[in-house]
């Protein structure tokens, strides 16, 4: 089955896939699962949970199995042993590699006519080629082979800048100055562009994320029990859904969780001051738009410290990358006149 085009980001917290519709070219479906590459789980580990549906792929990269995949994190949690990988050279690591056959695997295709890849701003330049490069061609995933025909790299926010367009129905033009904050797992990458060209001297990134913040918390948790706690994405999941958090007998409610969020804030506010200090004011910006899984921990310190702007963090920021990506693969093959 031939995809004609994906967008795939590999992040540091989250893969997530992006490819229109069989049935409906309008409608867009998304894919995701945690970036955790453990080495090859046990044929005998089992989800203890039966509502669990078991999706775990096992991929191979340099002859060493690694096991990818939504249900992953059921079994191997968020700490260590994971296999994450938080570096800059990140795209050149076997987790990557990993993390990139288990997007493949999610798929239904045998064959992607343009796949879109994102890189964070600060890395892009170094990794761009290899990316583009490494990832084109044939490779086995699971039981399968995936051709993939041709490889485009682009900073990650732009996608967020393509995604917006579409989602208002708005042509980018240069008369459009954005700044796009992508906040993610574990870095925070920042674009001010005219229209879809970047000013690079406006541009930048910093290895703060949202991880960051759930590190902070989870130091917090440890000190307030007296045992170590770094199940940071069990913080994650019960901040984002509100719900109590239960560790060693205790119960953190929603509210506990708020005050330990307040505590890291922090974080944020020096995130935001970075971005400022390489802005500016934004008195020339259209619109600051807020992506990334990591929007909710940083939101508030954006609007402090740019008062005044438009500020909008988009409906399902997780997704708007993969969506924007997408759609620049489509734009490719439109000037290509590729089918």
């Amino acid at each position: 089955m031939l995809i004609p085009a994906v967008g795939l980001d590999v992040g540091f917290g989250y893969v997530k896939v992006a490819k229109r519709s069989p049935q409906n070219a309008n409608l867009t479906q998304f894919e995701s699962f945690p970036s955790l590459a453990p080495r090859r789980i046990r044929s005998d580990a089992k989800i203890h949970d039966p509502s669990v549906i078991e999706r775990i792929y096992h991929v191979n990269v340099n002859g060493v199995e690694f096991s990818v995949g939504p249900d992953v994190k059921h079994i191997v949690g968020g700490a260590s042993g994971s296999g994450r990988a938080l570096n800059d050279d990140y795209p050149r690591t076997v987790n990557y590699e990993a993390l990139f056959l288990g997007g493949l695997a999610l798929l239904e295709a045998t064959e992607i006519g343009v796949l879109v890849m994102g890189l964070p701003v600060h890395t892009i330049r170094a990794h761009k080629e290899f990316v583009t490069t490494k990832f084109c061609g044939e490779f086995e995933v699971a039981d399968k082979v995936v051709k993939v025909n041709h490889v485009h790299v682009i900073p990650q926010p732009i996608g967020a800048i393509l995604h917006y367009g579409e989602s208002v129905n708005h042509r980018i033009t240069m008369e459009d100055n954005f700044l796009v904050n992508d906040f993610g797992y574990g870095t925070t990458d920042w674009v001010t562009t005219r229209g879809m060209k970047t000013i690079e001297s406006r541009s930048g990134g910093t290895p703060i994320g949202g991880s960051t913040i759930l590190k902070s918390i989870a130091d917090l948790i440890s000190q307030d029990i007296g045992k170590k706690y770094d199940e940071i994405e069990r913080i994650d999941d019960a901040i984002i859904y509100q719900k109590d958090l239960k560790i060693f007998g205790y119960t953190y409610t929603p509210t506990d969780l708020k005050a330990y969020l307040k505590s890291s804030k922090y974080i944020a506010d020096d995130c935001a001051n970075k971005i400022k200090s390489s802005v500016g004011d934004g008195s020339d910006l259209n619109c600051i738009l807020n992506v990334g899984g990591g929007s909710l921990y940083f939101g508030e310190s954006i609007e402090e410290v740019f008062g005044g702007v438009k500020i909008e963090t988009l409906a399902n920021p997780r997704f708007c990358v993969a969506s924007g990506l997408l759609e620049y693969g489509e734009s490719q093959m439109r000037k290509q006149n590729m089918t």
